[in-house]
C-alpha cells in the first residue's frame, strides 16, 4: 500500500510545469513543428534517397516551416494549427478552459478543466509563472508571448537544417560521384 511521506516537491514542481500556460498553449503549437520533422526523418530513412534527394526534401521542410511560423501574411493559419486555435478559442475537445472569477481580487483567472463528470468539473488555475495566474486582460499578451518563443525555435530549427546540411560545393561533388545525378 502506497504510503505518504510528507515530500511533495517534486510532483508540485510537475504541477506547476503543467499548469504553465507556455507548456499547455505550446503543445498544440509545436505540434505542425515535429510533424514536418517526422516527415523529413521518415524520408530520411527510405531505402533508395541519395543525399541530393535529401538535401531536396530538407528545403522543403524549411520552406513549409517558414510559412507555418514565420511568414507574418500566413503564420499560425495553416490548417496544422487548428488544436491551437480551438485551444485559444475555447473550443478544443481535448483541452478545455473556463474564465472563473476569483473572489479576493474580482479578476477573471484561466483555469483548464481536469475532470468532468456528470455535474461536476473541477478546474486547475492556469500560471504564467510559479506565482501569478493568466488574467483575462492578459490572454492575449500571453498568447503573442508563446507564438514568439516558437517563431524563435522555428528559426534555430531551420538554421540548424541549414549548416546541416549544405546544398553548394559538397551537392556538385556528390553528383559527380553519384551518376544519377
Amino acid at each position: 500500500m502506497a504510503t505518504n511521506h510528507g515530500y511533495v516537491e517534486p510532483t508540485k514542481a510537475q504541477l506547476v510545469n503543467m499548469c504553465d500556460i507556455g507548456t499547455i498553449l505550446g503543445l498544440p503549437c509545436v505540434l505542425p513543428m515535429l510533424e514536418s520533422i517526422s516527415a523529413l526523418m521518415k524520408f530520411a530513412y527510405a531505402r533508395d534517397v541519395f543525399v541530393c534527394d535529401y538535401i531536396i526534401i530538407v528545403k522543403i521542410c524549411q520552406a513549409n516551416l517558414y510559412k507555418m511560423y514565420i511568414d507574418p501574411t500566413i503564420s499560425f493559419q495553416h490548417e496544422n494549427f487548428l488544436e491551437f486555435t480551438n485551444v485559444v478559442a475555447n473550443t478544443s475537445c481535448r483541452i478545455t478552459h473556463d474564465w472563473v472569477t476569483n473572489l479576493n481580487d474580482n479578476n477573471e483567472h484561466l483555469a483548464f478543466c481536469i475532470i468532468k463528470q456528470s455535474h461536476m468539473v473541477h478546474f486547475i488555475i492556469a500560471l504564467i509563472n510559479e506565482h501569478s495566474p493568466v488574467i483575462l486582460e492578459h490572454f492575449d499578451q500571453v498568447i503573442k508571448v508563446v507564438k514568439v518563443h516558437y517563431i524563435a525555435t522555428c528559426v534555430l530549427l531551420i538554421l540548424e537544417l541549414e549548416w546541416r546540411f549544405l546544398d553548394h560545393e559538397l551537392m556538385n561533388v556528390f553528383r559527380i560521384v553519384y551518376p544519377q545525378y
